[in-house]
């Protein structure tokens, strides 16, 4: 404040001057740039850090950073056109409502809508900085990592080998120092795929692509034009492992960041617990005596699963555990479609229901020995065709058979029955109510004749299938 100064005195002129400045690296300043990250259903780096971190707590590093491009553009344009040089960093808290001072972390973000997030001369420079600084610290970071990797249009820096590069070693470098968490939302590729992919943990919306050679690089290979969308997709780096945590897009990405940090900063109060009571008489003390084993399971002493039993709802929660994980279940006995939990673990049905059970979906599959006829005649060698399978069942719904898994067709008497609890596996506005089977039920799988006679069973929905005995009626035909 200039001497003599009082409450009432103007603002000094270097003070407006660095107001005015700072206000060009936020995103009122870029409105269109906005808008067209808006467009396409993504939000802004600063939005998604502001949505991470506390209130106020952010402290950012090298926030008047620009391109290096001054030898081919006018300052004023790369002032306004490339703000932090693409690159936002720094610390923060996270959770700390829950944790206070254990709560710092760091946070570090590609703006996509600065020259496509690639990686600049002074960009490397400040992620050399804060790297020291996660190490030094022992700062949990998270890392949004989309972008283009390397920016060949810088010129400020002349630059051969970048040698001087020192951010992919520093990273590496944290491995089993930090947690590091990656957000992949959009296109990642090469030096940013490189940070993605050292990374502990990698979060990833619908509709992204990670791969280290983008489409220019491909192309430029020689190998191909690709739609940035065909290199590296979800759909790909989900099902091979690549991608930790699947989610729907920035928020929950945020969201499950967020829980996945609150595992490094300490405990919270424990939540509510179930009553303990009914399980000290699950099983009888005499082990002679028999007991309803559905009791026990009905207890639900699992973490893959939760389950709501009271008055009829539509909205439900408790599924944290399980966000971003596929899951399916029942309600009161109607099979709920597969579904990606939301990281909140709060969904909603369609029609309420006052016995819910949703968890992790898996497949049992049964397949039977090869065929042989005990002490008669000799088959071994010789082919053999299935006509008929009887099998005996207990408590059973939607029970597929075939010769082989990629030819199963459901079992008649498994979908048929009266008024019940449960009910078949049909779109919901076909699904009738039925019983559960028990009994001996005959099928016809399509078959033919094979040297090992063996046929196939697969329960792949959440209902009960109990599978006592199989009795084939099958032909014996010339040795192959």
């Amino acid at each position: 404040m200039a001497d003599g100064a009082g409450d009432g005195a103007e603002e000094r002129a270097d003070l407006a001057e660095l107001l005015a400045r700072r206000a060009l690296t936020e995103d009122a300043a870029r409105p269109e740039a906005v808008a067209r990250r808006h467009a396409t259903g993504g939000r802004t780096a600063r939005e998604n850090l502001a949505d991470l971190v506390d209130p106020g707590s952010f402290v950012e590093y090298g926030r008047f950073a620009i391109a290096a491009q001054r030898g081919r553009r006018e300052l004023e344009d790369l002032i306004a056109r490339t703000p932090a040089d693409g690159f936002i960093g720094g610390t923060a808290t996270v959770n700390g409502e829950l944790f206070g001072d254990d709560a710092a972390c760091a946070v570090l973000s590609y703006d996509y809508t600065v020259l496509a997030g690639t990686q600049g001369a002074l960009g490397h420079l400040k992620k050399d900085r804060l790297f020291e600084l996660i190490e030094r610290l022992r700062l949990p970071t998270v890392l949004f990592a989309e972008g283009g990797g390397g920016r060949p249009g810088d010129t400020d820096y002349p630059v051969v080998s970048a040698l001087d590069t020192r951010a992919f070693a520093l990273w590496a470098r944290l491995s089993g120092l930090v947690p590091r968490i990656a957000i992949v939302a959009g296109r990642c590729f090469a030096g940013n795929a490189v940070l993605a992919g050292c990374s502990d943990l990698i979060i990833a919306t619908e509709g992204s692509s990670l791969g280290m050679g983008g489409p220019a690089m491909i192309e430029g290979g020689g190998l191909g034009v690709f739609e940035p969308q065909a290199v590296g997709p979800i759909d790909v780096q989900w099902t091979n492992g690549v991608v930790d945590l699947r989610v729907k897009d920035d928020a929950e990405a945020v969201a499950a960041a967020r829980r996945y940090l609150s595992y490094f900063h300490g405990a919270t109060p424990p939540g509510e617990e179930r009553d303990q009571e009914p399980l000290r008489n699950l099983i009888p003390t005499n082990r002679k005596r028999i007991y309803d084993v559905r009791g026990v399971i009905d207890a639900w002493c699992v973490d893959n699963a939760i389950q709501y039993i009271g008055a009829p709802a539509t909205s439900f929660t408790g599924g944290e555990h399980l966000g971003g994980q596929t899951v399916t279940g029942l309600a009161d006995g109607v099979i709920i479609p597969p579904f990606v939990m939301p990281s909140s673990g709060a969904f909603t049905l369609a029609t309420p229901a006052s016995t819910v059970t949703v968890g992790l979906a898996y497949t049992c599959d049964l397949q039977t020995l090869p065929l042989d006829l005990s002490g008669q005649e000799q088959v071994q060698g010789k082919v053999k065709k299935i006509n008929s399978v009887t099998a005996r069942l207990e408590n059973t719904l939607n029970l597929r058979i075939g010769p082989n898994f990629d030819q199963l067709t459901m079992m008649k008497d498994t979908v048929q029955g009266n008024v019940s609890s449960m009910r078949t596996g049909l779109a919901a506005s076909a699904q009738v109510v039925t019983d559960l089977y028990t009994g001996d039920a005959r099928t016809y799988p399509l078959s033919a004749y094979t040297v090992p006679g063996q046929y196939c069973l697969r329960q792949s929905d959440p209902l009960p299938a109990t599978v006592l005995g199989l009795f084939p009626s099958f032909e014996i035909g010339d040795s192959k």
